[in-house]
């Protein structure tokens, strides 16, 4: 059985690629832990990287069955696949039509070749979807039925989902709010209603104050109708941390970014090169390290991915 994380908001340039790139990041960490502590139960101890430091201890090979399944399907900006330390499977949604007045065309073919990637995958997948292919993604999801085919008895599937959306701080936060609660109108609230036994479709809101408070006049989110209506359906709020507290803080999560490195990557650029000179100082790995512990900790109370 899998879980299957889908990363949905409507609203563009709000933190759903960051939330895709941490959680990858988190699930890859995590099969490491777990690749690693079997290979210590069949290695002699001192051939073990088990007991070795976080930063220490290698990813899980890519053969590996336990690593994720990371798939960018984001047809304008792929934010996710730009990491090339990140084994990102990416469709294009879009091919060129050359017609001027109808540039591009909507490819759905391609959804079926995703599906048939994460119908036989027993690792657990995440897939980001930008802004651009978000309504041609969910009207394919509910057209065609792919929750219920996600626990289909003949094909033997048991996946569960996952939908991981964003609300966002500042002037975005009302806008963000709105389209979870359309989306969760849109998404069933079990992956077969006509099965009572069917899982249910459990949503994971990440709170992103990197645009400003997540609150309108004074009402957090939780104070929102919309939570109030769909709480029974969250398992969980990830509260971003907000880098932008410090300048410096911002400056080595911006600097992460930018570069498009991974945590491992950012550290690894504080030790020294060939020439004996690191990219990074130590103090920003001290920060880039504090910001992977918080989001790790808002992960780690998410028992149930």
């Amino acid at each position: 059985m899998a879980n299957i994380h889908l990363i949905l908001q409507a609203k563009g340039g709000v933190g759903k690629s960051v939330s895709a790139w941490v959680l990858a990041q988190y699930l890859m960490d995590r099969a490491a832990i777990k690749y690693w502590n079997s290979q210590k139960k069949t290695q002699q101890p001192e051939d073990s990287m088990a007991d070795l430091s976080y930063w220490e201890t290698p990813l899980a090979p890519e053969s590996y069955d336990g690593n994720p399944v990371l798939i960018d399907i984001d047809p304008l900006n792929a934010t996710l696949s730009e990491f090339k330390s990140l084994p990102v499977k990416r469709f294009n949604l879009f091919e060129k039509t050359g017609d001027p007045y109808d540039r591009y065309h909507l490819r759905q073919e391609i959804f079926d070749e995703m599906m048939d990637l994460i119908f036989n995958t027993s690792s657990d997948i995440i897939i980001d979807v930008g802004s651009a292919g978000f309504a041609p993604f969910c009207h394919y999801l509910i057209e065609s039925n792919i929750f219920k085919h996600l626990t289909d008895k003949v094909r033997k599937n048991k996946h569960k989902v996952f939908i991981h959306t964003v609300i966002a701080g500042g002037d975005n936060f009302f806008t963000t709010v709105d389209g979870f609660s359309d989306l969760a109108r849109q998404i069933p609230e079990t992956q077969n209603p006509a099965d009572p036994k069917s899982a249910k479709i459990k949503f994971i809101v990440w709170l992103n104050p990197y645009y400003g408070q997540v609150e309108l006049n004074g009402n957090t989110f939780e104070d929102t109708d919309a939570y109030d209506e769909f709480k029974e359906r969250i398992v969980g709020l990830i509260r971003m941390p907000n880098t932008r507290r410090s300048e410096l803080f911002n400056l080595a999560m911006s600097t992460c970014l930018e570069k498009r490195w991974t945590f491992r990557e950012f550290v690894r650029a504080g030790s020294p090169d060939e020439k004996g000179n690191p990219q990074v100082s130590t103090m920003s790995v001290s920060r880039i390290v504090d910001i992977r512990d918080q989001y790790y900790g808002e992960l780690d109370a998410m028992r149930e991915i």
